[in-house]
């Protein structure tokens, strides 16, 4: 005989209906009854922390992450139904490298056919990969570290430049978001030297 799944709750009876009584609520009023389970989970698993005694630390990252994640979805949701490619690629890739070139030439072709660029909006293959695309077609995936330079004119101060904190939720929009993966190398350091050479 199978066994019933329990349900996921607070095991405090006064504490799940309240909760219960929220999601119902929030979901008439935003006319999203669909998703109104995995919200109540979410509550549950929040409150689960409050009885866990995790630490502030803990429950500051997971709060921020759903943040993060949260405003992603919503700057990526006008976009679905385009397919994007997430181009990689060194930030220190100077214009006059070939890969540079190619990278401006892909994105230039790819949106051309329809598609858009995700990148890490930094610079070298990023901001060629931008440039090719041209802003329109642009997400910008920026990580938030006091050593990195700001992101690319090319998708600087635009909507679709999204801000992370963690590594780990700008992975998640990568893959999320993405149907396709360019990868670019980066140029050899003998590759380097003879170029500077031959100038």
């Amino acid at each position: 005989m199978a066994r019933t799944r329990r349900r996921y709750e607070t095991d405090i009876p006064d504490l799940d209906q309240l909760v219960e009584e929220l999601v119902q609520t929030a979901a008439r009023a935003y006319g999203r009854e669909d998703s109104g389970e995995f919200t109540r989970q979410i509550i549950v698993t929040a409150l689960r922390l409050l009885r866990d005694g995790a630490e502030q630390s803990d429950v500051k990252l997971l709060n921020s992450a759903l943040k993060e994640l949260r405003h992603s979805f919503r700057v990526f949701a006008p976009y679905e139904h385009l397919r994007k490619v997430a181009v990689f690629g060194s930030a220190r890739t100077r214009e006059d490298a070939p890969a540079w070139q190619q990278a401006f030439a892909f994105a230039e072709r790819i949106a051309h056919e329809g598609w858009m660029v995700i990148t890490g909006a930094g610079g070298g293959i990023m901001a060629a990969a931008q440039g090719g695309a041209g802003r329109e077609a642009s997400f910008g995936v920026n990580i938030r570290l006091p050593f990195e330079q700001a992101a690319n004119e090319v998708i600087a101060g635009d909507h679709k430049l999204i801000n992370f904190r963690y590594f780990f939720t700008r992975k998640v929009a990568f893959v999320k978001e993405s149907h396709a993966i360019a990868l670019f190398p980066a140029a050899s350091a003998r590759t380097t030297r003879a170029s500077r050479r031959s100038r």
